[in-house]
């Protein structure tokens, strides 16, 4: 019944590029939905100098779960601070039930100086702030996302971001250009990222620049009715017909 749907079907809308790339060889009129992001509180940067920035400050927001992967970022920062003489200093902004094992790694990594644990700060101007006042972000999901908030939210504040690779991220983050995307469950792969992001300002700058590029080409396509609209033009020769009469009657051009 499902595969009689979708190859029938005139056009279709998918939440997600997996769902497309899955049923895309059932019936090509198929399209994925731009997110509505109807958030009051954001507010895009226009502009963001992160040349600027010494890389020494680095953003985590999400839960504090297993499927998280924040234990790999905490070892990351062993690699980098212990072993390897750095000072970066990590935000976590969140809560969850892995909250005490994390603050326990922590301590005996001998990190409770370079790691702050803020819990849960609510969308809006302070925590717009957090992003604002860090260098890089991290999200480092160890299994699976669909497209996490928090990447929409770093990249609108151009802040430059690192990101597994699994799920549905690599459909829209492209590798050094809107952020580094490193294989999951692996401290060394954050910690080298790290490294390199706080090292390279150009490429800090073009994840920068392109993240608030991508977030303002989002924000201006993600309306749902025009999001139909568009692929029943596609797809609709009826629809597309009456839609043409209706904006000559609109224009004044109704002969009629």
């Amino acid at each position: 019944l499902e595969k009689y749907a979708v190859s029938n079907a005139v056009s279709i809308l998918t939440a997600g590029a997996a769902t497309l790339l899955h049923y895309k060889n059932l019936n090509n009129k198929i399209e994925e939905t731009i997110p509505r992001l109807n958030w009051p509180e954001i507010k895009i940067q226009t502009d963001k100098s992160a040349t600027k920035c010494i890389g020494n400050n680095l953003l985590y927001v999400g839960g504090l779960m297993s499927r998280k992967g924040v234990d790999y970022l905490i070892k990351a920062m062993s690699i980098l601070n212990n072993q390897k003489g750095y000072e970066f200093r990590l935000n976590v902004v969140g809560s969850g039930p892995e909250q005490m094992s994390l603050e326990k790694l922590v301590m005996d990594l001998g990190l409770s100086d370079a790691i702050r644990f803020h819990g849960h700060i609510s969308n809006g101007p302070k925590l717009y702030s957090m992003y604002n006042n860090s260098d890089i972000f991290v999200l480092p999901t160890p299994y699976g996302e669909g497209f996490p908030r928090v990447l929409y939210e770093s990249m609108s504040q151009g802040l430059p971001s690192i990101a597994t690779n699994v799920s549905g991220i690599p459909h829209k983050v492209v590798n050094e250009k809107t952020a580094l995307l490193i294989e999951p469950r692996s401290e060394n792969q954050i910690a080298d990222s790290i490294e390199r992001l706080s090292k390279d300002a150009d490429l800090r700058h073009t994840i920068s620049m392109n993240g608030i590029q991508f977030m303002r080409n989002l924000v201006e396509n993600q309306d749902a009715g025009k999001q139909v609209e568009r692929i029943l033009r596609n797809n609709l020769k009826v629809y597309r017909i009456w839609s043409d009469q209706r904006l000559m009657i609109g224009n004044g051009h109704d002969n009629n």
